[in-house]
């Protein structure tokens, strides 16, 4: 009929009266993005999460990284969308640094519009490199050089024995 202290990791409530029959200690069970560290629920570190119910009365358990999905990067231990015109691959850790998304650049004959490579029009162009997180781009007009002529919005040559001057818009 004496009150014992609980063994680690494990409580029972204050109250009861020494002079009744013996009670017993219920174990901790730890809450939502907490582990146990020498039988205690703590709180895991930034950019880290794990499930409820870990047993303080245990050994030591561990806590998990959040990793970012596709086109999200890690600021302040938290996942954030990747700016208009950028990209980055998934699976950045939360529990490091901060990561930075990549710029997407435009193929040959594509321009950007609204943070999106799209293809030039028929009968235009564009080079490689426009930076979708930039402003949007134009393509330029396709010009037919000498003895060249427009079909289906391409240049294509003349037809033996014809000519053609420089200058139409394909």
């Amino acid at each position: 009929h004496v009150c014992t202290p609980c063994p680690p990791g494990r409580e029972h409530p204050a109250g009861d009266d020494a002079t009744l029959g013996d009670t017993s200690c219920s174990a901790i069970m730890c809450g939502p993005n907490q582990h146990v560290v020498s039988h205690a629920c703590t709180v895991c570190p930034a950019g880290m999460v794990n499930d409820a119910n870990d047993d303080a009365s245990g050994g030591d358990t561990h806590c998990d990284p959040i990793l970012c999905p596709s086109n999200q990067r890690v600021q302040g231990h938290t996942c954030v969308q990747c700016a208009p015109g950028k990209t980055n691959a998934p699976n950045d850790d939360a529990s490091r640094g901060d990561t930075e998304c990549d710029i997407t650049y435009c193929a040959a004959n594509q321009r950007v519009q609204g943070h999106q490579c799209v293809a030039c029009a028929p009968g235009t162009t564009n080079d490689a490199g426009d930076d979708a997180s930039q402003v949007d781009t134009q393509c330029a007009p396709i010009i037919c050089g000498a003895h060249m002529r427009v079909q289906s919005h391409a240049c294509v040559q003349c037809v033996p024995g014809r000519e053609n001057l420089a200058g139409d818009d394909a």
